[in-house]
């Protein structure tokens, strides 16, 4: 049904520290790995963009840690409608385009980040001709198929112990492109099954 022609994405931060369900045993300190005992607020992370819909994956977009304002001076990257626009939208246009079926097919679901729903950008997706999902409930990680996706990622990266900045992207990326249609298609399948639920529930998942 629809909910196979819809594109869900998300931004997402991945941490050198997102251990997950994992523990550490040692018999002395010297034991402890060395990315168990790195500091967690001088972790290496980084923030991502991709999206998810049935048989289709994007591709990862990363974004940088820190913007240069022409001076020696640098501060904390930030995602604003514009960088949206012109870093993420265009990327995703391409990825949908190989899939040979006009953009209207396709349902696009962005949460309601001020970014995502800015008026240039609901314009710019309607030129386009990609249609929106208006009013995405708020604070409803568990209905969304790629925040589950995350926590599959997050696992598989942890398990790699990045423990660099670079080792954290190379590790991000590569385990992203492994990931399948055949592991991505159920938690798109499932959105659905979801849906039924909160209607059933009037809105209480």
């Amino acid at each position: 049904g629809d909910v196979r022609r819809m594109i869900f994405s998300d931004e997402h931060v991945e941490s050198a520290m997102d251990f997950g369900a994992r523990r550490c045993y040692a018999k002395t300190a010297k034991k402890v790995p060395p990315r168990h005992r790195t500091k967690s607020w001088n972790a290496p992370s980084v923030m991502i963009w991709a999206a998810i819909g049935y048989n289709f994956k994007s591709k990862l977009v990363f974004f940088p840690k820190l913007d240069k304002n022409g001076e020696t001076k640098t501060t904390a990257w930030r995602l604003n409608g514009k960088r949206y626009r012109q870093r993420v939208l265009p990327s995703l246009l391409r990825d949908l385009s190989k899939d040979k079926r006009p953009l209207s097919n396709w349902i696009f679901m962005q949460d309601g980040a001020s970014c995502h729903v800015a008026k240039e950008t609901l314009l710019y997706l309607e030129n386009k001709g990609l249609r929106t999902i208006g009013d995405w409930p708020p604070h409803s990680p568990d209905l969304s198929p790629i925040e589950n996706l995350w926590n599959t990622l997050k696992r598989r990266v942890s398990m790699r112990y990045p423990e660099t900045q670079a080792q954290l992207e190379k590790a991000g990326k590569e385990e992203w492109n492994k990931l399948t249609h055949d592991e991505i298609n159920p938690y798109i399948d499932s959105f659905g099954k979801k849906l039924n639920r909160c209607e059933e529930r009037r809105g209480e998942c």
